[in-house]
């Protein structure tokens, strides 16, 4: 295959089979000259700026500054539809504490994905953990349909003490690019996470903190329940929406503010 690309740089079919191929193996690097040709074959083409901001930031461990902000930036000009570029363009702005442009972008996303219901329950969770953010730093947002809940001085501050592993058997799937979500989710009624954080994929075994700092919702916080399920999931992406080739690892249910460290192991693969 890469013959033939050599051989027909111009052939649009051959590029896009090698992009895939290289993509598939992590390849980044090698796969980022081949979308610059791509996409100078295809100038208008959103779907691929996408998928050439994409190689770009994972060649750079992640960074989505400079280049890859301006392709995405680019395929939202071609299409204010595209879903994968409205996603990195939210991480992007999001990793620059851009609170404002990450929930217009999560936003409209949102209203994108409400036939998937897991995809849009996972966008929900990300726009209420960065409005809860953007409101702790004092950002003036639009008011929502829900209504917060007052903090009981009474309550014992809720906290979990959470050990992720990774098991060897998925170990050699990890990259060190990847995106690891830990976050804990009622056992009772919704699944929707009420406590999230984020952290690359650079060593394992990782430690986090959850607790009432990091609600996804104001009127829902570890605080308010007493048994949760710990959730950890490997992102190749780094897509909140889980997708299949993803690692994840579940706890049976745990009492929130338990002394003991909760350890989640990662260890099964979406199909």
């Amino acid at each position: 295959m890469e013959k033939k690309v050599t051989q027909n740089p111009d052939d649009l079919r051959g590029l896009s089979l090698l992009t895939n191929a290289y993509m598939s193996l992590r390849r980044y690097t090698d796969a980022v000259p081949l979308f610059e040709r791509w996409q100078t074959l295809d100038e208008n083409n959103a779907d691929l700026l996408a998928r050439y901001a994409d190689a770009l930031a994972m060649a750079n461990n992640g960074d989505l500054r400079g280049k890859p902000t301006a392709l995405l930036e680019r395929a939202l000009q071609i299409n204010p539809n595209q879903i994968q570029a409205l996603w990195l363009a939210a991480m992007a702005a999001d990793e620059q504490d851009n609170l404002s442009a990450t929930l217009m972008y999560l936003t409209h996303l949102q209203g994108l994905v409400v036939d998937n219901k897991e995809a849009h329950q996972e966008v929900t969770t990300m726009i209420a953990s960065a409005r809860s953010r953007a409101t702790a730093s004092g950002l003036a947002l639009p008011p929502t349909s829900g209504t917060d809940t007052a903090l009981n001085p009474s309550a014992p501050p809720a906290r979990l003490s959470v050990l992720v592993e990774l098991n060897p058997a998925v170990g050699q799937q990890v990259n060190t690019t990847d995106t690891v979500f830990v976050y804990a989710r009622p056992i009772d009624g919704s699944k929707m996470p009420i406590a999230i954080t984020r952290r690359r994929a650079v060593e394992f075994p990782l430690r986090v903190i959850l607790d009432d700092s990091l609600a996804v919702m104001p009127s829902q916080k570890l605080s308010d329940v007493e048994q949760v399920e710990v959730v950890a999931r490997i992102s190749r992406t780094g897509n909140a929406m889980p997708t299949r080739g993803d690692i994840i690892g579940v706890t049976r249910p745990v009492t929130v503010n338990t002394v003991d460290t909760v350890t989640v192991t990662l260890s099964d693969v979406i199909p």
